[in-house]
């Protein structure tokens, strides 16, 4: 039986998290995010090994617009992040790692793990994300938050074509 969603998100890192927040903020409630890994993240990855942690990625990140200040001094609210330094545009780090950040805000996205997208086609109805288990996903819109390489991989693989202009422009 084949899942069906108004949304489906590939990649559950930072871009696909704010793009699954963004649209339930919206009122889009019927989303799925599809990571191909078994944590949520994507490059905003913290390792652990005995008494020590390390951030690989991103570290920390910086403010530089109201609107993402707003969202920020909510973390801060919520103790997910640390001001580090900076006055101007201050920099934030999170509080036990970056990747507890990018936990807390995929704690409420409904999201399906180790889901590695295989190819993208696109079907009378919408769209259809084959995983590399062979499970089918439909929906009526995709968002592909991936690398650009990565996202044409996907659409070349189920034969969707992309204008040469779209692709230089990316």
């Amino acid at each position: 039986m084949t899942k069906s969603f108004d949304v489906v998100i590939v990649g559950g890192g930072l871009t696909g998290i704010t793009a699954a927040t963004t649209l339930r903020d919206k009122g889009v409630t019927d989303i799925l995010l599809l990571e191909k890994e078994s944590v949520i993240g994507g490059r905003v990855t913290t390792f652990h090994r005995e008494q020590a942690r390390w951030d690989s990625g991103a570290q920390f990140f910086t403010v530089r617009s109201p609107l993402f200040q707003s969202a920020v001094a909510s973390w801060l609210e919520q103790g997910w992040i640390k001001k580090w330094f900076g006055d101007r545009y201050p920099r934030y780090a999170g509080v036990a790692g970056m990747d507890q950040l990018m936990k807390a805000l995929a704690r409420p996205l409904p999201i399906q793990l180790n889901a590695a997208v295989k190819r993208i086609e696109q079907t009378k109805q919408g769209w259809r994300c084959v995983l590399h288990t062979g499970e089918s996903i439909a929906s009526k819109a995709v968002l592909l938050t991936p690398p650009a390489p990565i996202s044409f991989q996907l659409l070349q693989k189920g034969n969707i074509p992309i204008d040469n202009a779209l692709r230089t422009k990316i």
